[in-house]
């Protein structure tokens, strides 16, 4: 079972290559799907001021089905580098809290 997926870019125009890579690497997170209620991949534009080196930052917010919230980041110029990161991020937090009752308190947020 695949993981849905809401996928919005802030500040970054549309691009059907970001969105590919977002479904690509979204992948990582098949083996956990049964864990996942929601995913949202947010790609946005970096604010730094730094117009040589334009960065792209990623967000990936996972809900799971046991209420808490997990959280990965990606930053780099290359969009594909810090999608990588973010969702490599959001599988090491997820790997470790895949059973109820073995979830690290500085890695989660628990709801409700």
């Amino acid at each position: 079972m695949a993981v849905s997926l809401d996928i919005s870019f802030q500040d970054v125009p549309y691009s059907k290559d970001i969105e590919e890579a977002v479904i690509q690497q979204s992948n990582q997170l098949d083996h956990l799907s049964e864990v996942i209620a929601r995913c949202r991949v947010c790609v946005i534009r970096g604010q730094k001021p730094l117009p040589e080196r334009k960065t792209i930052n990623v967000r990936i917010d996972v809900m799971t089905r046991h209420h808490s919230h997990v959280c990965g980041i990606g930053s780099d110029a290359n969009a594909g580098v810090a999608l990588r990161d973010a969702f490599a991020h959001v599988v090491r937090l997820l790997d470790g809290t895949a059973l109820p009752g073995s979830e690290p308190a500085a890695a989660l947020t628990r709801f409700g």
